[in-house]
């Protein structure tokens, strides 16, 4: 026989519009009664068949200097709410100060949501912080993340991919001396890049020269500066870098022409994410276009599918595309 709130009311002495509520995320249920509810609620075997009304886009700051960045919120929020869209669900983008005293509330408010559904950012995140969603009673997916630790799906920028595919082009390009520029804030996206710069090396049979890799601060000014410091004092130059995003490769301009260099006629390099800035650089930026529009699409496809059913744990990788302009140099031409 199916489970119902009279017996779960029979169960914990609540009245059913209490049961009603605390089920349903209502506001004005203290957490206490909705513990015990739900876990009455579990134990019965009780499932509630709530119509998902609107999806939460979830970003985690844990201040300003990790926080995602403007023009990536505008890429994602878009694709998330065109998807809603067309399943007449309303977006809302909630934005969680970890530093706020509201902030571990907030987060049961949102878990408890079962008219909602989760799309958390998963943009630096650490196993702490997905430790937060693993109560969660709605249906969540994680957007430009990944954790091994988690029961959580996931739709991602196919990062190793990725920096393997950037390596290879420098490679049909001529490069054989080939660097890298690292950010000190290892993301897990750039731990994955920088695995997909090793992997493509290593299947060429080239070395990897440490100090071919320079690691830079956040920020463009902090890159410039760590990249002309260490071009300065370098014996041995690389022919080009890959870096870890567009913003580095930015800064990283900068500070190699800042150390007497030019680009591409000595150093070649190459970015990541298509910023609208790169197109805009002198010499404009060769990059890799990120999807993120599809991805933040796909994540919403994906919660609705079945959606009185739990997600199981997929992990869908979308690829990225180069984008060719002029700061690569060919080293492969013939010289008449």
């Amino acid at each position: 026989m199916k489970a119902n709130i009279h017996q779960i009311s029979e169960l914990t002495g609540f009245s059913p519009a209490t049961i009603s509520k605390a089920l349903n995320g209502k506001k004005g249920i203290r957490e206490e009664t909705v513990k015990i509810i739900r876990e009455a609620a579990d134990q019965l075997g009780y499932r509630t068949e709530t119509k998902i009304s609107k999806i939460y886009l979830v970003i985690l700051e844990h201040s300003k200097k990790t926080a995602p960045s403007t023009t990536f919120h505008h890429f994602v929020l878009d694709g998330v709410e065109k998807q809603a869209q067309e399943a007449e669900l309303e977006t809302v983008l909630v934005l969680l100060d970890k530093q706020s005293p509201s902030f571990l509330d907030k987060i049961s408010e949102l878990t408890n949501d079962l008219s909602a559904a989760i799309v958390l950012v998963g943009t630096g995140l650490v196993k702490e912080d997905y430790d937060l969603f693993l109560s969660c009673k709605n249906r969540i997916i994680v957007m430009d993340g990944w954790s091994k630790f988690h029961p959580f799906a996931s739709v991602l920028i196919d990062n190793e991919d990725l920096a393997e595919t950037a390596v290879n082009y420098l490679l049909e390009k001529g490069h054989r001396k080939i660097g890298y520029l690292r950010s000190q804030r290892r993301l897990n996206n750039f731990s994955e890049r920088e695995d997909g710069y090793y992997k493509a090396l290593r299947k060429a049979g080239l070395p990897i020269n440490p100090a071919f890799i320079i690691d830079v601060g956040v920020g463009m000014e902090a890159t410039c500066s760590h990249v002309r410091q260490a071009l300065s004092k370098a014996s041995d130059l690389p022919t080009a870098f890959l870096a870890e995003n567009d913003y580095i490769a930015i800064g990283a301009s900068r500070g190699i022409q800042q150390a007497g260099f030019r680009i591409p006629e000595d150093i070649s390099l190459i970015g990541i994410d298509d910023i609208e800035y790169a197109k805009m650089e002198t010499p404009p930026l060769t990059t890799f276009q990120v999807h993120m529009q599809d991805i933040g699409r796909l994540a919403v496809q994906e919660l609705l599918k079945e959606s009185n059913k739990a997600l199981p744990k997929i992990k869908i990788q979308v690829c990225a595309d180069l984008i060719e302009r002029q700061s690569v140099k060919n080293l492969s031409e013939r010289k008449d």
